[in-house]
């Protein structure tokens, strides 16, 4: 049995938080928005990454293969660490006084070599090859459970049981007083129950509760049967099933009194039984097959004086972890890493101009390049835009001629005004 409760404001022993107010539903558009946003920003972003992949970005290779490995490592640790927390993390299971179920939710025989469970009390668990059939339990005693509780003004309070295919509930109720509305729910499933506490409208929450009754005036503190509101459920899935019992009323308290009667089906566990070596236990493991469908059936004995909270993990299978998760990535990065080394080539970069008679050479500006012909250097004079008609301007050093060496051939060497005068023509002759 699951017991919690809250207020508009509050809850405790999971019973949440109530509903959040006014804003709740009316943010569910924006949020909804908000999330087409999101995600289109993650496709763009993952057509840019398969973009510098694919050699549609300009990267050098090197640049190319670093954003492909960083690619690898944020999808490995990603999804490795989202399959362990929701298969091989330790998981708590609420177990009550005659419970018997299959731990078959968030459990995989692929990514788990085993099962190991641990409890403050003693239990029963079961090794079967399959869910085994549910049977009717006709030799058990009724379990009964009688409880009296006051519920202070806008507040709510719950019991769950998880029962299987079969069982019945018998539930009967009274109130003490009439001055407060008090309504009883009847919720299937965890989600639903989330569902009503988040709820504006208590009574019109999206058909998350299955059965609702408001109690009616009582006398005598509930001192005769007819004053027992009785409702009796009829389980047809597997599942959590609630009894909640909200004052609706602002100002004034009331009493309840509840009795739960419950005939509960069992598992056959003759049928299928792989190990039953765990009977009156506080600790056990029992492993298993990859990728098989075996399950671990778990019973609490009818002398359970309290409810309890079971560790169950499913213990992580460490070699598949190291095989998809290590070394098909090294595999996969290396591979990948050689094609584009091999195939994708670095953008192009500016050609400079290989002409020696008009090539510059780079940090001396305003200085002539010197060209080798024949047997002599001859000097390149370059055109300079500064003309005698700007005489303010700074002297132009790249129209000035570079003299050229002397040699014993080339004779004498021209004087200045001849050089000048005669430009290249001159200077050749004199060579």
């Amino acid at each position: 049995m699951t017991h919690g409760g809250g207020s508009c404001g509050g809850g405790y022993s999971g019973g949440g938080g109530g509903f959040y107010g006014g804003g709740y539903w009316g943010a569910n558009s924006s949020r909804r928005r908000k999330n087409d946003e999101d995600c289109e920003k993650c496709c763009s972003c993952i057509f840019i990454l398969l973009g510098s992949l694919l050699c549609l970005t300009k990267l050098t290779r090197k640049q190319r293969i670093a954003v492909f490995w960083v690619q690898i490592i944020i999808i490995t640790v990603v999804t490795s660490t989202v399959l362990y927390s929701k298969y091989n993390a330790t998981k708590k299971v609420n177990v009550a006084p005659t419970d018997m179920r299959a731990l078959t939710k968030d459990t995989t025989t692929l990514l788990g070599d085993g099962m190991t469970l641990k409890s403050h009390s003693n239990f029963n668990a079961y090794l079967f090859k399959k869910v085994p059939r549910v049977v009717s339990n006709a030799t058990a005693l009724p379990y009964t459970y009688d409880t009296t509780l006051s519920l202070q003004p806008d507040r709510y309070e719950y019991y769950g049981y998880y029962l299987l295919p079969g069982s019945t509930i018998e539930q009967r109720a009274c109130t003490y007083f009439t001055n407060s509305i008090v309504t009883m729910f009847v919720i299937r499933g965890r989600s639903n129950l989330d569902k009503w506490i988040k709820s504006k409208n208590k009574n019109d929450c999206g058909n998350c509760y299955i059965y609702s009754h408001v109690f009616e005036t009582s006398y005598g503190r509930c001192s005769w049967d007819e004053q027992f509101n009785t409702y009796t459920l009829l389980v047809e899935e597997a599942d959590d099933y609630y009894f909640l019992f909200a004052n609706l009323y602002l100002f004034d308290s009331n009493f309840i009194h509840a009795h739960f009667r419950l005939n509960r089906t069992i598992y056959d566990v003759t049928e299928g039984l792989l190990r039953s070596s765990c009977n009156h236990v506080t600790h056990c493991h029992y492993p298993l097959e990859i990728n098989s469908a075996e399950v671990v059936v778990i019973e609490a004995p009818a002398f359970y004086s309290h409810d309890d909270d079971m560790d169950v993990t499913n213990n992580a299978r460490s070699w598949l972890y190291v095989v998809f998760f290590l070394v098909i990535p090294l595999v996969l990065g290396v591979s990948v890493s050689s094609l584009l080394f091999f195939f994708c080539k670095d953008p192009n970069k500016p050609e400079r101009s290989t002409n020696p008679q008009t090539h510059r050479r780079q940090g001396t500006p305003g200085r002539p390049t010197r060209v080798t012909g024949g047997a002599a250097n001859v000097a390149v004079i370059q055109v300079s835009d500064r003309t005698p008609l700007a005489p303010n301007l700074p002297p132009a050093y790249d129209c000035i001629p570079e003299i050229p060496p002397v040699s014993k051939e080339a004779g004498m060497p021209p004087t200045y005004e001849q050089a000048v005068q005669g430009g290249l023509d001159n200077v050749a002759a004199y060579q």
